[in-house]
């Protein structure tokens, strides 16, 4: 009796990262593989940067630094048929804060190989490795008892750890390897870097640092590798919603599936989950916060000499510096690393540059002799008690992200997303990049909408065929990441003004950002924020990122964000349901124009336009906290225009009706047609332009009916 082969099962891999690469590889050997990417390249954010270098060796989408104990990445390079002794340069753990804590890790059995590099430790008291290694040890006691979680800023004054440390180790190990602020950052998941990646096996604390780049490493073989085994590779094809059939198979765009693997970054993982899935497990996917990491690649004129493999700076905007010339790439050229990079500000290209290459400003006994030009590197380069470094680096206050909620267990806390900038020039600091990649929102953000709504513009602002003009000004839209405030975004820089982006969405904005920038306007600014939980020191902070960021310029702000819960009888409505709506649809448009207010009291011309809802006029069953807290808002304008109408600063209130919005379309789905939706929006589009143009100056406190 013959015996039947037994089909090989076929399987759809959602996301050509390194995670979807790895599952491919795998599952190609026992299944039918059909690999997904929506992008035109595989890789993911660990990608090298099609296209041209602009003269540098290579560039990879941000400066990634791997450690030995990343075994399942060797394990798949030596599975795809890359080797990492050509890929990486291998060199043992090599801590060195410029001008602080300095050690290295020595030839002994874990983990005496960093307890005796401490103990050895340059530059650094004895009390204060002694202290050191006491509170090492009593995080990993910590995290054997498996005590609650915590952040690490509350583990960090339980244990009373002075600022010293927490400068010089504690802030810039938790900056690197989780990118989150100190008072987000999980503890626990410090615990379980720190045990698999220094302190269970010397070799796993071990630097592996690119010599080529990374598609050279993992997706070029990788993708090789698939399409031998027969592996279907479709890339630039995105995967919409997933679906589930009777027998159990999953429909991947259309085609019938054994089981999809979905290995994509949380944003997009949230919008393929399968109609009916909980919705606490949405919520847990949307409540995510993300942080950028921001890698500047410099050349300079002369060849560049750095102490150690990788010189940190504890307090400049920089962190990490990494010469190239060490990996056999040119030696006048180095790689500038700033985790948590929204920490800093909302910055332009050329900004950046600046911060990545002056001067540091720190007290003289941090950072030793400097000298004040980048010729001169070369001139001290052979003295290792002089680092190079410090003139490439401005020292400058971190301010302090808003706190976080942690999200729900089982999902990771933050991931990484990264902004890769590309400089050329010579001379003594990096001249402007002729190129450059902005893939990442920058600035700590804390802006507001509120959401959007329009009617039918009256012609009394549309009697020309064109838009008003806005050259020269600089405007702030909330909301700028869909809807209404994506297509005010894009008018405003059609008319030639300077916006300033202002979202929850990353990826969202990022698009915005990009189809502003491909269409040859001003290049836009693009932050990131969360209002929800937005306090009066965020919106202060936020202020002053945007008048760093702008010089101090800032001629308009647009609410265009805004919460609608859900339709229901005033008994089923909670408390939270109101103070949510509140919080979006009031507070934050107070508090953004209050602490913008000093910029815009400098411009000759600043408008503020609130966005309303016909609901906030007449009220209506069901609409409840939605409508009321509209209902403030025309009443906020009001106020706002009593105190700002001296400075010819246009509050104009949109209220509308007829026009499709994200509220009206959540309310009424029957109704909600994406094509009759982008049209009645792009009718309203000219009325925005005029209240912020410098034909309204003199109108204000105008309730208008779009």
């Amino acid at each position: 009796m013959m015996n039947t082969p037994h089909p090989r099962p076929k399987i759809a891999v959602i996301g050509a990262g390194w995670a979807g690469l790895s599952a491919a590889v795998t599952l190609a050997r026992h299944a039918d593989v059909t690999l997904f990417e929506a992008g035109r390249q595989a890789g993911g954010r660990a990608r090298a940067l099609a296209g041209n270098t602009d003269g540098f060796g290579f560039l990879d989408n941000g400066q990634h630094i791997l450690l030995g104990a990343y075994r399942g990445v060797l394990r798949l390079m030596k599975t795809i048929g890359s080797d990492p002794r050509a890929a990486f340069l291998r060199v043992p753990l090599h801590w060195h804060m410029h001008g602080g804590l300095q050690f290295r890790a020595l030839p002994l059995p874990a983990p005496l190989h960093i307890l005796g590099g401490v103990l050895l430790a340059r530059r650094a008291p004895t009390a204060f490795k002694a202290k050191l290694l006491a509170d090492m040890s009593d995080l990993q006691k910590s995290a054997r008892l498996g005590q609650p979680d915590t952040t690490v800023a509350q583990w960090l004054k339980q244990r009373n750890v002075p600022r010293a440390a927490v400068m010089q180790f504690w802030q810039p190990l938790v900056w690197g390897a989780l990118n989150t602020p100190l008072e987000t950052a999980s503890l626990r998941v410090l615990c379980n870097v720190l045990s698999d990646g220094v302190l269970t096996k010397k070799s796993g604390s071990d630097y592996l640092l690119p010599k080529q780049d990374l598609g050279a490493i993992v997706a070029e073989p990788a993708l090789a590798d698939l399409q031998r085994l027969g592996a279907d590779i479709r890339l630039e094809t995105r995967v919409c919603r997933l679906n589930t059939l009777p027998d159990g198979k999953v429909l991947v765009n259309g085609e019938a599936f054994d089981a999809a693997v979905p290995a994509t970054a949380p944003y997009h993982a949230a919008a393929l989950l399968p109609e009916g899935t909980p919705e606490h497990v949405q919520t847990a996917y949307q409540n995510l916060r993300y942080h950028a990491i921001t890698t500047v690649y410099l050349r300079y004129a002369e060849p560049v000499r750095l102490p150690a493999p990788l010189t940190g700076l504890a307090d400049g905007t920089v962190q990490w510096l990494l010469c190239r010339g060490r990996l056999g790439l040119p030696e006048n050229e180095v790689s500038a690393v700033i985790s948590v990079s929204d920490r800093v500000g909302a910055f332009t290209n050329r900004a950046w540059a600046d911060k990545s290459s002056r001067r540091p400003q720190t007290h003289p006994s941090a950072f030793g002799r400097t000298r004040s030009r980048a010729r001169h590197h070369r001139k001290t380069r052979h003295n290792r008690s002089r680092c190079p470094a410090a003139g490439f680096v401005v020292a400058a206050p971190a301010p302090h992200l808003p706190r976080r909620r942690l999200p729900p267990p089982g999902l990771p806390r933050h991931a990484r997303s990264r902004r890769t900038i590309r400089f050329r020039g010579g001379g003594n600091l990096p001249a402007k990049p002729e190129r450059c990649r902005l893939k990442t929102p920058a600035g700590i953000g804390t802006l507001y909408k509120v959401r959007q709504n329009a009617k039918i513009p009256p012609t009394d602002h549309q009697k020309g065929k064109s838009m008003a003009t806005l050259s020269d000004k600089t405007i702030l839209i909330t909301g700028a990441s869909q809807g209404l405030g994506e297509q005010v975004a894009k008018a405003y820089a059609a008319a030639g003004a300077t916006v300033i982006l202002v979202a929850r969405h990353q990826k969202k904005l990022e698009k915005v950002y990009d189809a502003i920038v491909e269409a040859g306007h001003p290049e836009p600014f693009a932050i990131r924020f969360d209002l929800m939980s937005a306090e009066e020191k965020e919106f202060n902070q936020f202020a002053a990122t945007i008048a760093e960021a702008t010089q101090g310029k800032l001629d308009g702000i647009v609410h265009c964000a805004g919460y609608f819960y859900a339709l229901s009888p005033l008994d089923f409505q909670t408390v939270a349901e109101w103070v949510n709506q509140y919080r979006i649809n009031t507070v934050a448009p107070m508090g953004l124009t209050r602490a913008l207010f000093p910029l815009l009291k400098q411009s000759p011309d600043a408008s503020v336009i609130f966005v309303g809802e016909s609901h906030g006029e007449t009220p209506k069953a069901y609409w409840g906290g939605f409508g009321a807290s509209k209902a403030a808002l025309n009443y906020l304008c009001k106020v706002a225009r009593r105190r700002m109408g001296t400075l010819s600063a246009t509050c104009a209130p949109t209220s509308s009706s007829p026009a499709p919005s994200i509220p009206r379309n959540a309310s009424n789905p029957i109704r909600a047609k994406p094509k009759a939706n982008a049209k009645a929006t792009g009718d309203v589009l000219p009325a925005f332009v005029w209240w912020a143009s410098a034909e309204s100056k003199g109108r204000s406190g105008e309730i208008v009916y779009l």
